[in-house]
């Protein structure tokens, strides 16, 4: 990833409010990063996923690495979504302790976390930026709720 964007404060400026042609771009791309990688994964097979034509990909997306990291950034946002629709039970630290418990499982082990992973994990030694936006778009907003929770139900 010779051109992949590796400054941390510049993933901050991946915007995932996108137009629809541009969300249809991106969940292309996810589907194609999560099934083959990112080395194995060509802009050629996500435009055709997409439906879209080259020059549609780069109008939205400069290049593949930050198409790759927006798709990362969207997974976690999925992810985390459904982490925070949970409504904890104050004053009921084991209950709440279940449900989040059972929420997160659900989501760690779904197909869909499981291929981010991998992808992550393949990738994250030659683009270092990748690991610390996983975790600042994942695990980090988790450990937070968390937290929060815990404070709540205390």
């Amino acid at each position: 990833m010779e051109n992949a964007v590796t400054d941390p404060s510049a993933l901050a400026q991946l915007t995932l409010d996108l137009c629809p042609k541009a969300r249809t771009v991106l969940n292309a791309a996810s589907k194609i990063f999560l099934t083959h990688g990112f080395n194995a994964a060509t802009t050629d097979m996500i435009q055709r996923e997409a439906g879209v034509s080259k020059s549609t990909v780069y109008a939205h997306f400069s290049n593949k690495e930050k198409l790759f990291l927006a798709v990362v950034q969207n997974e976690c946002a999925s992810f985390t979504a459904s982490i925070k629709d949970i409504t904890f039970v104050p004053g009921n630290i084991t209950e709440s302790l279940r449900v989040l418990g059972q929420a997160y499982l659900g989501v760690a082990l779904s197909a869909p976390a499981l291929s981010l992973y991998r992808v992550v994990i393949a990738e994250a030694p030659r683009f270092p930026a990748l690991g610390h936006m996983f975790y600042n778009s994942g695990s980090k907003i988790v450990k937070s709720m968390v937290a929060n929770c815990l404070s709540q139900c205390l």
